[in-house]
């Protein structure tokens, strides 16, 4: 259960990206200090933003957490998107994408201390 962690948090930092032919994608890793332990990602069409590559990524993370046997009840998520954690935060809505990441987490708040977390991209973070 690369979700669990004693007593420690979890620090899982999320990425996104686009390539040459405008397909976006996004990923996140699981660290135990400055080491990876486990990395998954998902794909967008070529129609989603970095930003929605993002907030999926979130949402999809806060779903496999949930489906782990006993996960870490501290859990801290670092995203270098300022954007989606604004829009993640904001009370207001018109995202649908935003809206499923919002409901997963707070189903994830009810027995998990989850918090997002910013963190500078591209500044020899060596995870993110």
């Amino acid at each position: 259960n690369f979700f669990s962690y004693s007593n420690s948090a979890v620090l899982i930092y999320t990425d996104e990206s686009k390539d040459e032919q405008g397909c976006t994608g996004a990923g996140w890793t699981i660290t135990r200090g400055d080491v990876s332990i486990h990395q998954s990602s998902v794909s967008s069409n070529s129609e989603a933003s970095v930003f929605q590559a993002e907030v999926t990524s979130i949402t999809q993370l806060v779903i496999a957490l949930l489906n782990q046997e006993n996960p870490s009840k501290n859990v801290i998520i670092r995203s270098d998107s300022q954007s989606a954690i604004a829009a993640i935060l904001n009370p207001l809505t018109k995202s649908e994408t935003v809206k499923k990441c919002k409901e997963t987490l707070n189903i994830g708040k009810c027995d998990i201390n989850i918090n997002l977390d910013w963190c500078r991209g591209h500044s020899n973070i060596i995870v993110n």
